[in-house]
């Protein structure tokens, strides 16, 4: 997928419309779950609204925009992924973060061990570089940020354990500080 090239024209999200988003639950959250800590995800956004970088015109290729491990079927040794509607131009990092962010996320609901889930990870970055995939890591590491934020968020909104919220924001606040963490 993310070796498809696009012209520019064609519709793209760009780090500005992910920023947009994570903005956006500041705002939904108090309606839907007076209680969030709504003051929490806005400093995490002014602190990826701080180190938000340009987008890169040229490393951007055919994105997902929802990419998880459920997006995948897989029949009779094929692979098909599904859920389209959000398909566009953007940065390839915006899929690996989505993916990875509900890596993390399943882990604590399932109390897998950290070196599982990190390894994991790690053998899925791994083969997408091997297959002429082109990760740029500070941009990986904020679009993480933003995707920890975003699913945190609409977490919080279902009613998940507070703690499994905090400690999604507390690795979203880590590596927007410190992408190279």
């Amino acid at each position: 997928l993310h070796g498809v090239t696009c012209e520019p024209d064609e519709r793209t999200h760009t780090p500005l419309d992910e920023l947009e988003t994570v903005a956006r639950w500041g705002h939904v959250l108090p309606l839907v779950r007076p209680d969030a800590d709504v003051p929490r995800l806005q400093a995490l956004h002014a602190q990826l609204q701080r180190s938000l970088a340009p987008p890169d015109e040229a490393a951007m290729t055919l994105i997902h925009r929802d990419f998880y491990h459920t997006q995948l079927l897989r029949s009779d040794g094929e692979v098909w992924l599904v859920d389209l509607d959000t398909l566009c131009r953007g940065h390839p990092e915006l899929d690996i973060a989505t993916y990875s962010a509900h890596a993390i996320f399943d882990a604590l609901i399932n109390e897998s061990p950290a070196t599982a889930m990190e390894d994991g990870l790690g053998d899925f970055l791994e083969r997408y570089r091997s297959s002429g995939g082109v990760v740029e890591l500070d941009r990986l590491a904020w679009y993480l940020g933003c995707a920890l934020a975003r699913l945190g968020s609409l977490h919080l909104a279902r009613g998940i354990d507070r703690s499994v919220i905090a400690h999604l924001w507390d690795v979203a606040e880590a590596l927007v500080a410190d992408p190279h963490a």
